[in-house]
């Protein structure tokens, strides 16, 4: 399994190794935040597949008062599989030359593919 990725950080506190992600965020959903936001948790998958590290602290911070907000979040063995079957379908598409069916998702704004998934 490949990937490509760039986290904020690696820690290690009392011998025990934890994933730094840093995300900011409006005042609104800032205030609102109580724990790791879903569309969060497959990136931090992707990591802890990749870097062997189960836990990853999410250091949310309020991008107008820079207050912050840490939550621990601790990648499970089911996460582990439904990433790892998302990417072998992925895979699956590639090798065969077909397009997936359209899912909509909150990424759209900062994906390569945009343009092309639009004109599905």
């Amino acid at each position: 399994l490949d990937l490509l990725f760039l986290c904020d950080g690696l820690v290690r506190i009392n011998n025990k190794y934890y994933i730094i992600e840093i995300k900011t965020e409006s005042a609104t959903s800032f205030f609102n935040r109580k724990e790791v936001a879903e569309e969060h948790k497959h990136q931090a998958t992707c990591y802890s597949l990749s870097l062997r590290v189960n836990n990853v602290l999410f250091i949310y911070e309020n991008r107008d008062l820079c207050l912050k907000k840490v939550f621990l979040f601790t990648v499970t063995q089911a996460l582990k599989d439904e990433v790892v079957g998302l990417i072998e379908r992925c895979n699956t598409f590639v090798e065969k030359k077909e397009l997936p069916v359209r899912i909509p998702c909150k990424s759209c704004t900062y994906c390569d593919y945009r343009k092309k998934c639009e004109n599905l």
